[in-house]
């Protein structure tokens, strides 16, 4: 029962890091001198 747990709660954790890292570098290059734009994509809730 611990193996279900283990196995979504790192894959969850491992793509947090990479959502915004990727969405961080188009979304600065493209707005650039624009930090609204930049904010409320981060959140990728």
């Amino acid at each position: 029962m611990a193996r279900n747990p283990v196995q979504p709660e790192r894959d969850p954790r491992e793509r947090r890091p990479e959502e915004p890292r990727d969405d961080r570098i188009p979304g600065t290059e493209d707005d650039g001198p624009n930090p609204l734009d930049t904010p409320p994509r981060m959140p990728p809730d």
